[in-house]
């Protein structure tokens, strides 16, 4: 090779070199977020879950610059083992009482409702005496926390798991750190198993820096392509709503739901909530019906939303805020209620 070719050789290698440098950089920049504080007050680190709620707490909750969207003060008060009631839960039911565990975030926390007005407790009221309901929400939790949760409350010995799920619960399950940098577990995919990663979950105070997006590795660029590709993959499918990982890896985790349940003797019931900015269109309404075939029983709660309620002018979300209203809380408990009843899950 004549020297000028081996120069002009050597110089784009350079260039190539000092672009994906660059790139890299790049990346790092624009891939790092600080950690905001979190309004939260009644959650505690966990090295497993990433939060959980405190035990023996209470609070009257604010609006604050953290939590701009609450519309009146509303009090959480939390039993010793951090359930949102103002009972403590007996090691196990009594004689003749069944047990209901409702599994979920702050759609079922009851989020700026009062303690009374959360949809587990009027579900306890309409299934009638003879039924306990317990309320295991935790706020901005995801479906990978749903099913880690699960051994704790199995060993409550519920005759059934109410699973609260809406589009953020698969959304959330597909990130390493919640939308205010707070760490959390994460799953993925390996082949057909679930692998859990990013345990013990580290704690990010506010105002440290972490990655907006997951790199598995020591390069952002190789994670950028990746990414990139993967989207491109999930475009070009006949079916990117199936194929997306949102809904793949959510689907391994409700059948490990359902396994952790059946090995327990436990009824599952996924419920799906709805949102108010999904209320024409939600695709887990034609997602969720496609695990019925393998025994895992879902309840579609939009149509019950969707139905004219008569004289009732109250809203079912509340007013620019998003979460269920008291009269959705209502809504979903006599429509989970009068599901439980017709498919005999409490027999």
């Amino acid at each position: 090779m004549k020297p000028r070719s081996r120069l002009r050789l050597q110089l784009a290698l350079v260039t190539f070199l000092l672009g994906l440098g660059v790139a890299e950089i790049g990346l790092r920049i624009a891939w790092r977020r600080k950690k905001a504080p979190n309004g939260h007050s009644w959650h505690d680190h966990d090295a497993t879950l990433g939060w959980r709620n405190k035990k023996s707490f209470r609070v009257t909750v604010e609006r604050t610059e953290q939590l701009p969207t609450i519309p009146a003060p509303f009090e959480v008060r939390l039993d010793a083992q951090g359930l949102r009631d103002d009972r403590d839960m007996a090691p196990e039911p009594s004689s003749g009482v069944t047990r209901i565990a409702c599994v979920g975030d702050s759609f079922t926390f009851g989020y700026c409702l009062p303690q009374e007005a959360a949809y587990p407790r009027k579900l306890e009221a309409a299934l009638g005496p003879g039924r306990e309901c317990w309320n295991w929400g935790v706020c901005a939790w995801g479906l990978d926390q749903f099913v880690l949760s699960l051994d704790e409350v199995l060993a409550s010995r519920p005759r059934l798991v109410v699973l609260g799920v809406l589009d953020m619960s698969f959304r959330r399950a597909t990130n390493a750190n919640f939308q205010d940098g707070t760490a959390k577990p994460r799953f993925h995919l390996e082949g057909d198993a679930l692998v859990l990663g990013n345990v013990p979950v580290p704690v990010i105070e506010a105002g440290q820096s972490y990655s907006r997006f997951e790199v598995r590795g020591p390069s952002y660029l190789v994670a950028g392509v990746e990414r990139a590709l993967e989207n491109l993959r999930v475009h070009l499918s006949s079916d990117p709503e199936a194929e997306a990982e949102d809904w793949r890896l959510g689907r391994a985790l409700l059948r490990e739901a359902a396994r952790k349940c059946k090995a327990r003797g436990v009824r599952l019931a996924v419920a799906l909530f709805p949102q108010e900015r999904l209320m024409e269109k939600d695709r887990y309404e034609r997602l969720l019906p496609t695990l019925e075939p393998e025994g895992i029983t879902v309840i579609d709660l939009y149509p019950a939303f969707r139905e004219p309620r008569g004289g009732d002018a109250r809203p079912l979300f509340i007013p620019n805020e998003g979460h269920p209203s008291e009269a959705g809380a209502e809504l979903i408990a006599r429509t989970l209620a009068a599901e439980i009843e017709k498919r005999r899950l409490l027999d």
